[in-house]
């Protein structure tokens, strides 16, 4: 099995040192670097070329929003989860359209840690269950499907789009897998938005996981 290469960006040394913690019990991980802001992850530890960065949002001189969309642009097959404190959700649709793949709370324990990392190594997205249930809350205005209050149709192509939306792509990217143009894959994602309630993106990708109309 090949080692994965994981950097943790976060600018509480504590927490740092409590997630290489956890991630120490994970098999077949080793922690390579650790950087308490954006920009040092960037001057110091992108070159070495990890598989996944755990990386906090709110960072002093360069925080995680600016620190994801850099590397992603330089590396496009690096995987960033970001790792965020209540509060900080208003800015996960910014870290989501910047490139992050997973999402999970400081609280997090090693399992959901574990399912983090395999989930997008293998290419999709990931939000802790703890995180869905207030991302939903805050995101989504309509109720969920398996309440049963309602029933919402949904097409072949949404569903397409739908789950590459989810999966991390952009509207380029969907648009050239799926032979059409980026303003019509916009349009997809608009009505999306619209039929589930959500206020963004993040609220859309959160109902399409709790209700399971997306394979993760």
């Amino acid at each position: 099995m090949e080692t994965i290469k994981i950097v943790i960006v976060d600018d509480h040394p504590t927490f740092r040192k409590g997630l290489i913690v956890q991630l120490k019990e994970i098999e077949g991980v080793t922690v390579i670097g650790e950087a308490s802001n954006g920009k040092e992850f960037l001057d110091s530890f992108l070159p070495l070329n990890p598989d996944i960065v755990f990386m906090d949002i709110n960072m002093p001189e360069m925080n995680g929003i600016v620190a994801t969309k850099l590397a992603t642009n330089k590396n496009p097959l690096l995987k960033i989860i970001a790792i965020s404190t209540y509060g900080d959700e208003e800015f996960l649709e910014s870290m989501l359209d910047a490139g992050a793949k997973g999402f999970l709370l400081k609280n997090v324990d090693t399992e959901d840690i574990a399912r983090a990392i395999k989930s997008v190594l293998g290419g999709k997205s990931y939000f802790s269950t703890e995180l869905l249930t207030i991302l939903t809350s805050k995101f989504v205005e309509r109720p969920s499907i398996d309440n049963g209050k309602e029933n919402i149709h949904f097409s072949k192509r949404e569903i397409e789009v739908l789950q590459l939306i989810t999966e991390g792509l952009n509207n380029h990217e969907i648009a050239e897998k799926l032979f059409l143009s980026p303003r019509t894959i916009d349009g997809h994602r608009a009505n999306l938005i619209s039929k589930v309630g959500a206020k963004n993106t993040v609220g859309l990708v959160t109902y399409a996981i709790k209700n399971k109309l997306i394979k993760i």
